[in-house]
């Protein structure tokens, strides 16, 4: 083991009040993040944001971004009003492929019982039944 901590990376853009329509407001968002931080790195891991700046750096980012706006994002209400973060949801991918890629977790997705400890959190392996 190199004793190197691993890095957990989220990714965060600030979406404008009047656009947001999350349930989240900049405060509740601020508290999350500092706590996100404070748990993974408890839990024997860096943190780092990235946002769309990252995303921006990625080679295809206008191609990519030109294509998601032929989608239509309208949501279970037909409004929209999501729009903005659901399209942040496909960029963080760009943002992520742009820092090399890694491990990433939502603000929100917390280390619970589960450390990076003695293992390699690059060995670990990943299954999916479904």
């Amino acid at each position: 083991s190199s004793g190197q901590r691993p890095m957990m990376y989220t990714f965060f853009h600030r979406i404008e009040p009047e656009k947001r329509s999350t349930g989240m407001n900049d405060e509740g968002d601020n508290a999350l993040m500092n706590a996100w931080h404070e748990r993974w790195n408890a839990a024997g891991w860096d943190t780092k944001v990235i946002g769309l700046k990252e995303a921006q750096q990625h080679p295809r980012f206008e191609e990519f971004y030109s294509k998601l706006q032929g989608i239509q994002m309208n949501g279970m209400s037909g409004e929209g009003k999501n729009r903005n973060y659901n399209e942040l949801c496909f960029l963080r991918w760009l943002a992520m492929a742009s820092v090399g890629g890694g491990w990433m977790s939502d603000y929100d997705l917390f280390p619970l019982g589960f450390g990076s400890g003695t293992r390699d959190p690059q060995a670990v392996e990943i299954h999916y039944d479904g």
